[in-house]
């Protein structure tokens, strides 16, 4: 190795030294560059999450944020639409109705229970309203009817409810509990709260709500139903105004009415007198009852059929079972001759409804008749009277042209006994008018006697053909006679009454065969205890329109008249009569243009 080689030596081994020494700064360097970025790092990874945690926060809130204002919204909806609801309600019953409904649309699955004196009252009656979507349970409702009877001892006054507490019955507004046993839910009502209805410092009712779970007073939710109460308490507050209002009116009109009134509740207590009743009465005493007014009054009888029939001639109706009859079942019911006072009336009593459609008691109403019931007497009179005198002459008018036309006085030309036919035609139509109008003056004035003998009905309807076969010969009319097989036993009825609506049916069906077949089918049969007689034509028929006015007095049909002119409209209707008070009924069948049938139906006495 030369010198010169010597000499590199140190310096490779130095510039090795150096670079070794660089290579660990280097290193070292690079450990201290890694652990900034590391630190770096974790910083950044740190604020990352307290951005993260920032976000969800935001988030969470924005969700809060949205489901509250999705509250706020149903609970502005409801309220709304309770708003128009109640706008719209005239009936407590729906008030309730629109009120539970819209507290459980806020909170749901609750039970709105409503304890509301009636509009018309200042006390509630038997009933609490229950708005449940649920099913309750014997528990459930025990536990509501607690806590409601505590709420109205000690939130409302005393006297606000008039019915003991045990007997307060429960209604449920959605019309329906009976859901099977397995809907039933598990959880039992465990908490309520209790909100009084109070109009110008007054308790008028109480609302409580029932819940599955613990109510929190504080939640948001019972802002939106203090709301919600709140119109339901300026509604009620309306309606009382309301009902006040037309009651004042109803009173002022009841009052200046020139009929007798009186107004009561289903336990007969009288509610309401008007003067005129008072009047009618003849006392005006606090302690007057509606059982010493229908002590006072008189003449109630049965049905004018049987008054005609004489059955139960002196019998008066029970105007007790009638008052009740109406009361539970709704049927109004009137009288037309009722004397109080020596005066007469028309009675009619009527149901009565309160605000839930129910009935909540009757009225009586008085109508004086007794100047009416005296100018037709008069004018009975007067007709019975006159037709007397008119059928006299008229007889003897019959019978002397009867002489004329059988020559018995001398012989007559040809023109001279169609003149005098005419005249003996026409006496006889008077003579029937006469006799009709005397019926007629009976039957008004209660006269008609009935005069019951032992009867043929087969000869005894023969002889009727055989009396009106003049008649039908003119008219072309065939008369046939289905009489009964076997021959029926003689009947107890009385003949002269009897004999008026066969004949009369007969003439008319004879007369009013204008068509297809000119035929009068008669029959006669017994069916179980009845005796059946129909008379049949084919003739010009009934129209439809005025079948219920057909036993009208002095009514007749627009193509009867044009068929027949002569007539008076009194025969169906002294028919009815008759028939009526044989106990029997009468009833027809027709068709324009297709004919008529009228059936006769009377209880026979050979059972």
């Amino acid at each position: 190795m030369t010198k010169k080689e010597n000499k590199k030596i140190p310096r490779l081994q130095e510039k090795s030294k150096k670079t070794v020494l660089n290579k660990k700064t280097v290193l070292k360097m690079e450990k201290l560059a890694l652990a900034n970025i590391l630190e770096d790092i974790q910083e950044d990874r740190e604020e990352v999450e307290s951005q993260r945690k920032a976000i969800l926060n935001i988030l969470e809130d924005v969700n809060f944020a949205q489901t509250e204002l999705k509250q706020k919204y149903k609970e502005l909806e409801a309220i709304s639409e309770l708003t128009h609801a109640l706008g719209l309600s005239l009936e407590l019953t729906s008030v309730m109705h629109s009120a539970g409904n819209a507290i459980n649309n806020i909170i749901p699955n609750s039970i709105v229970v409503f304890c509301l004196a009636t509009l018309d009252s200042d006390y509630i009656d038997n009933n609490i309203n229950i708005y449940s979507v649920d099913y309750l349970g014997e528990r459930d409702l025990g536990y509501i009817k607690e806590k409601v009877n505590k709420a109205l001892t000690s939130k409302c006054t005393i006297d606000f409810c008039k019915v003991e507490r045990e007997k307060l019955k429960i209604e449920f507004l959605l019309g329906e509990n009976k859901k099977t046993e397995i809907s039933i839910p598990k959880k039992n009502v465990i908490d309520h709260i209790d909100v009084p209805i109070n109009i110008l410092n007054k308790s008028v009712g109480l609302i409580s709500i029932f819940r599955r779970e613990k109510i929190k007073s504080e939640d948001g939710q019972f802002n939106a139903v203090s709301t919600i109460i709140g119109n339901v308490t300026q509604t009620i507050e309306r309606l009382r105004i309301l009902v006040s209002s037309e009651y004042s009116r109803f009173s002022n009109l009841v009052d200046s009415m020139s009929n007798g009134v009186l107004m009561f509740d289903l336990n007969r207590k009288l509610l309401l007198v008007n003067p005129r009743a008072q009047k009618v009465i003849g006392r005006d005493d606090a302690e007057f009852t509606l059982d010493a007014f229908l002590k006072s009054i008189h003449g109630i009888k049965k049905t004018f059929s049987e008054d005609v029939g004489g059955v139960d001639h002196e019998s008066e109706v029970d105007i007790n079972n009638v008052i009740d009859n109406v009361i539970m079942n709704n049927e109004p019911a009137s009288f037309q001759d009722v004397e109080i006072n020596k005066r007469s009336y028309e009675l009619f009593i009527t149901p009565i409804r309160d605000f839930k459609r129910e009935i909540s008691g009757g009225a009586i109403v008085l109508h004086d008749i007794t100047y009416l019931k005296e100018i037709n007497q008069l004018k009975s009179e007067f007709v019975s009277v006159a037709s007397h005198q008119l059928r006299t002459p008229l007889t003897s008018i019959r019978l002397f042209s009867e002489m004329l036309l059988d020559e018995v006085v001398g012989k007559i030309n040809k023109d001279q006994k169609e003149y005098v036919g005419s005249m003996h035609k026409s006496t006889v139509g008077m003579i029937q008018l006469v006799n009709n109008l005397l019926n007629l003056s009976r039957i008004e004035a209660g006269r008609l006697e009935v005069r019951l003998k032992l009867v043929d009905l087969e000869t005894f309807i023969k002889e009727i053909i055989e009396e009106v076969e003049g008649i039908a010969d003119e008219k072309g009319v065939a008369i046939v006679f289905n009489s009964s097989t076997p021959k029926l036993a003689d009947e107890l009825t009385d003949p002269n009454l009897l004999r008026q609506v066969i004949h009369n049916l007969v003439v008319n069906a004879i007369r009013y065969s204008e068509g297809r077949k000119k035929e009068v089918c008669i029959s006669l049969a017994k069916e179980n205890n009845d005796i059946l007689i129909n008379v049949r034509d084919y003739g010009i028929g009934i129209p439809s329109l005025i079948h219920e006015r057909i036993f009208s007095k002095f009514f007749r049909a627009d193509n009867a008249v044009k068929v027949e002119t002569d007539g008076n409209g009194l025969g169906l209707y002294i028919a009815k009569t008759i028939i009526e008070g044989l106990n029997g009924e009468i009833r027809f069948e027709s068709e324009e243009n297709q004919g008529t049938t009228f059936y006769i139906k009377l209880p026979s006495r050979n059972k």
